[in-house]
């Protein structure tokens, strides 16, 4: 989904979020950005990801399904990232992967040896050592 952008000599706005639209797509829900990791045990595509470039020149905007894994990897000094979520946070039920994690392979755009990871980011496990992760129901 690439929302329009209004523009004139001020700048421009651009509807980030717009319901109708996005019921259009089939999409009744918020969304959140950058690399979607299929963490449901039990469909075919457990464990496989997907990622794209998400930037100020495309605009483009990324809608990711609940019980998805999913992680960014801001690029530059000035990179900023909004997102949106479903529900409100809630410590309790909090999962994580390392971000790292060679099962899965991700291509981030940064060099591994520059990626900065909060303290709870690098204690996070890999993708099978969850036994739990994200169980249809919880």
């Amino acid at each position: 989904m690439v929302p329009p952008r209004i523009g004139d000599e001020r700048g421009f706005c651009s509807k980030a979020w717009n319901l109708r639209v996005l019921l259009e797509y089939g999409i009744d829900a918020v969304f959140a950005q950058d690399v979607a990791v299929s963490s449901r045990r039990g469909p075919p595509t457990f464990g496989r990801h997907f990622g794209t470039l998400l930037s100020a020149e495309n605009r483009c905007q990324v809608r990711i399904a609940p019980d998805f894994a999913r992680g960014c990897c801001p690029i530059g000094d000035d990179a900023e990232v909004l997102y949106k979520v479903t529900d409100n946070d809630s410590r309790a039920h909090e999962r994580g992967i390392a971000w790292n994690d060679p099962q899965l392979a991700i291509a981030w755009l940064a060099a591994a040896d520059a990626v900065i990871v909060s303290n709870r980011a690098t204690a996070l496990p890999c993708l099978g050592k969850w036994p739990d992760l994200f169980e249809r129901g919880q």
